[in-house]
């Protein structure tokens, strides 16, 4: 854990609150529901077997990262072995439990994933909710070919499967699709591309839709973006977990944030 981090879970350590003292009906159910489910143990079992395979896999591959170049040029290409990046970009056990028990519980119709990386999460996402239909974008199709033998191997039918630019592929996905239940975001950590990736998916939120956001203490960045993210009118619950931040667009309710402890 660098510096920046650790200041921010020792800032968040000493904020958070049990669920006992949760005011909200609806934040305490949806915590109870989390820390019961059953099912989420077996489930992390599941796709650790995927997780140790890419762990024991030094092979290199070339991959692509958007937005990290210089100059006129928007990506950098580079030759990385399989263990590290899946060790750098994949959720730990902890964090596949939490969201699959998460997906389990509010159990969208129509999810997108923004990074895919080499499909961890998106087994989660699938895991939990095998009628919903998962979206999820990846840039880099090396990493994708990966993930995608995942699917197969653990006979996942409801992924469909994107390659490109999140610039590019989700506002074609978005005008396809009528609403979305659940967005997790996962790929381009910068604060302007996190809230503009926002703008876009709340234009199709509806009153049951959360946004689920992945490394909200990454950065500095990720923190501005998460408190202007959280500060947004449409935006009337969030929920401060430190693995992951999560905003609601409820009706009818007064505006209520939480930093909880799970």
């Amino acid at each position: 854990m660098n510096t920046l981090l650790f200041y921010y879970y020792i800032s968040y350590f000493f904020r958070r609150k049990t669920i006992y003292s949760v005011h909200s009906p609806f934040v305490y159910e949806f915590i109870s529901k989390i820390k019961k489910n059953q099912e989420a143990q077996c489930v992390s079992r599941i796709i650790s077997k995927h997780r140790r395979r890419l762990i024991r896999n030094s092979n290199s591959i070339e991959t692509v990262d958007f937005g990290t170049g210089s100059g006129d040029k928007k990506y950098t290409t580079y030759l990385e072995r399989i263990n590290k990046l899946a060790k750098k970009r994949s959720l730990s056990k902890h964090e596949t439990k939490l969201l699959y028990s998460m997906a389990h519980c509010f159990d969208p119709k129509t999810t997108i994933e923004l990074g895919t990386a080499f499909g961890i999460s998106t087994s989660a996402l699938a895991l939990a909710n095998p009628r919903s239909k998962i979206y999820t974008i990846e840039g880099c199709a090396n990493i994708m070919a990966i993930a995608e033998a995942n699917f197969q191997r653990l006979d996942l039918k409801n992924i469909e499967s994107l390659i490109g630019e999140f610039d590019h592929v989700l506002p074609k996905l978005l005008k396809q699709i009528e609403t979305i239940d659940m967005v997790f975001f996962d790929g381009n950590h910068r604060k302007n591309n996190t809230l503009q990736y926002f703008e876009w998916c709340k234009q199709k939120a509806n009153t049951d839709t959360v946004f689920i956001f992945n490394d909200i203490y990454l950065s500095r960045e990720m923190k501005e973006a998460w408190n202007i993210i959280i500060s947004d009118q449409q935006v009337t619950i969030s929920i401060d977990l430190f693995y992951f931040g999560l905003v609601f667009f409820r009706s009818g309710i007064e505006k209520q944030h939480f930093i909880l402890k799970i």
